[in-house]
C-alpha cells in the first residue's frame, strides 16, 4: 500500500520530519510513506495546484490519501470518488500539540483499516463488479448504489459490503455463450473487451488509472450490448442514439 499523508502546514512538516528521523518506520513493511506539505502557517483549503499533486501522486500509486483537518477535504474526497481511498487524520490534538507518535499511530489505523478494505473488497481482477461505470449500469433495488456502498471507513461496515458484493454476484452475474457477463437491470451485458483500444484523456497524458485502488490496464472498457441482440438506447456526448453496442470505461465514459 501507498500512503500519500497530505495538508502539513509546512512548519509542522519540518518538526514532525525531524522528530520523525525522516519518516523512519512510518509504516510497517512493505507500505510506502509520501508526505506533502502545504506552504502555510496553519491547516487551510488546498489550492488548485496543491490538488493537482495530489492527483499527480495517484498516478504513482498513491492511492491511499489521508489529510490534514481542512475545510475542503470532502471536494478533495470527491474527486477522487471510486478512485482512491481519502481519510483524514483522527487526532484528538490541535496541530500546534501535535507529536510524530500521534501522526504515526493514525496512519498505521488507516493502514490496519485499509489493508483489511483491500482484502475483502477491493477489485482483485479485471472482472470485478466494483469496476462496473456507476453512472451508467443500471442496478435493481437490491444492489441500488452498491458502489457507494462498498467504500466504506470503518471496520464494522467491511463484513456488510462483502455480502452486498457476493449480492451482487448473484443478481447480475450470468451466462450469455458461454461467457460470464455482467447484466444490468436493463438487460445490457457488460464484457471486458480485451483490446484494450479505449483510451482516457489520463491515459494519453502519460498517467496511469485506478479505480478503488485498483491499477487498469491502458484503455480498459467494457464492450455493452443488449442481451437480446437488439438496439438500445444510450447517451453518447450530449446526444441520446439508437445503438448496436458502445464501449463504456469504469467511469462512464461512453463511444459507439
Amino acid at each position: 500500500m501507498q500512503l500519500h499523508l497530505c495538508g502539513l502546514p509546512l512548519k509542522l512538516h519540518r518538526r514532525l520530519k525531524e522528530e520523525s528521523l525522516d519518516w523512519e518506520n512510518a509504516l510497517p513493511e512493505p507500505h510506502r510513506l509520501l508526505v506533502t506539505p502545504i506552504n502555510s502557517p496553519s491547516p487551510r483549503p488546498f489550492k488548485r495546484a496543491e490538488v493537482d499533486e495530489i492527483r499527480s501522486a495517484v498516478g504513482e500509486g498513491f492511492t491511499h490519501i489521508a489529510l490534514l483537518g481542512t475545510r475542503d477535504w470532502k471536494a478533495v474526497a470527491d474527486g477522487l470518488e471510486f478512485d482512491c481511498r481519502v481519510h483524514t487524520l483522527r487526532i484528538q490534538v490541535d496541530y500546534h500539540s501535535m507529536a510524530w507518535e500521534d501522526v504515526r499511530a493514525a496512519l498505521r489505523e488507516i493502514v490496519d483499516l485499509d489493508t483489511e478494505w483491500k482484502d475483502r473488497v477491493a477489485p482483485t481482477d479485471l472482472r470485478h463488479q466494483l469496476l462496473l461505470p456507476p453512472t451508467f449500469f443500471s442496478t435493481d433495488r437490491q444492489t441500488r448504489n452498491f458502489w457507494k456502498s462498498c467504500d466504506v471507513y470503518s471496520k464494522g461496515q467491511i463484513e456488510s459490503a462483502a455480502d452486498l458484493l457476493r449480492l451482487v454476484d448473484r443478481v447480475h452475474r450470468k451466462r450469455s455463450d458461454g461467457e460470464r457477463v455482467w447484466v444490468d437491470a436493463r438487460r445490457l451485458e457488460y464484457s471486458v473487451d480485451p483490446s484494450l483500444h479505449s483510451r482516457a484523456n489520463e491515459e494519453r497524458g502519460g498517467g496511469a488509472l485506478y479505480r478503488f485502488c485498483f491499477p487498469l490496464p491502458q484503455g480498459f472498457h467494457f464492450d455493452v450490448r443488449s442481451h437480446d441482440g437488439k438496439r438500445f438506447e444510450a447517451r453518447i456526448g450530449d446526444r441520446m442514439r439508437k445503438v448496436d453496442y458502445v464501449n463504456v470505461t469504469p467511469w462512464g465514459h461512453v463511444r459507439g
